[in-house]
């Protein structure tokens, strides 16, 4: 196939043989002078305009592909809001569900009511940072020799047969050589307390929980070694106060006078040393086992009111 140069030529000859080329529908003649003229100039300004065609057309294929790749880049954004929309679902979900876990477990430790039947559910995070940083502190720093354990469940196990807080926390991780006591009546099993890291129960409850104990070890419940560990734990911290016991016969101490140090904020903190704690009022604010007391509610919480938090 001829190239369009080589057509021109073609033509270009032509018209150096004849006279004039008759142009359709018309009557007139174009001479061959004039026809020679308009390819000379078709020869001139052909290749700009070829050129200016292939910029154009290469200008259009630019465009599609930059409209390609941003229809792409669209999709691609489309599919990850959509996937992140269903993350931030799954998040609200969890977070809601996390709330009311959460809001749960508080109700329940700030209240008396149903203590010793009530199950704390929380998890392993908000119990660590929230509610044994204080015992870890007086075990850890202040060489606490007892615990006692509260009345409730923590994750459907009863705190006195709680192996995961009596064993793998307090012993295991934080070095814990003394002993544990049940709260007044908060034993339920004491087998099953002994053999998960709790010493004695509170009240005494005579021979029954000596029953308890020698039944547990004959049925196999109670493994005689473990109760063996249990006994010389808790002698090692008789034979280890015994001294101070002794020393401390005789000895009395002021009673109306601790009452008195407890109503008067500035005397403790003149006991515990310097601290950066500003104590300027105290209010009881409830009676331990008694009805709520609007009127001490009420002016405990007026005062704290008045409390710098900044």
């Amino acid at each position: 196939m001829a190239t369009l140069d080589e057509l021109i030529n073609r033509m270009y000859d032509m018209v150096q043989d004849a006279k004039g080329i008759p142009l359709a529908g018309e009557k007139c003649i174009l001479e061959r002078d004039q026809m020679l003229d308009l390819l000379d100039e078709l020869r001139s300004t052909l290749p700009n305009d070829l050129q200016a065609a292939q910029d154009i057309v290469a200008k259009r294929n630019d465009l599609l592909a930059s409209g390609k790749r941003e229809a792409e880049a669209i999709r691609r954004q489309a599919e990850e809001d959509a996937r992140q929309m269903v993350s931030e679902t799954e998040i609200v979900v969890a977070a809601r569900r996390k709330a009311k876990e959460v809001q749960g477990n508080a109700e329940i430790q700030a209240r008396e009511l149903r203590r010793m039947a009530n199950d704390s559910v929380v998890d392993e995070r908000t119990f660590r940072e929230i509610y044994t940083t204080g015992f870890e502190i007086a075990i850890k720093e202040g060489k606490s020799k007892s615990i006692m354990s509260s009345y409730n469940e923590v994750n459907g196990v009863y705190a006195n047969e709680n192996s995961h807080m009596l064993q793998e926390i307090l012993v295991d991780e934080w070095g814990f050589d003394g002993f544990v006591v049940s709260d007044w009546g908060g034993s339920n099993d004491h087998a099953l307390g002994v053999k998960n890291g709790s010493h004695l129960e509170m009240p005494g409850t005579g021979k029954s929980g000596m029953y308890d104990i020698i039944h547990a070890v004959e049925n196999g419940d109670l493994d005689e070694a473990v109760l063996d560990q249990r006994l010389d734990e808790l002698l090692n911290v008789i034979f280890s106060t015994h001294q101070a016991t002794e020393d401390a016969k005789g000895k009395t101490f002021d009673v109306e006078a601790h009452h008195n140090l407890t109503k008067q904020p500035e005397a403790i903190l003149d006991v515990i040393g310097s601290t950066d704690l500003d104590v300027v009022a105290y209010e009881q604010g409830y009676i331990r086992n008694r009805k709520p007391n609007q009127k001490l509610t009420k002016a405990a919480v007026e005062l704290a009111k008045k409390a710098d938090c900044s």
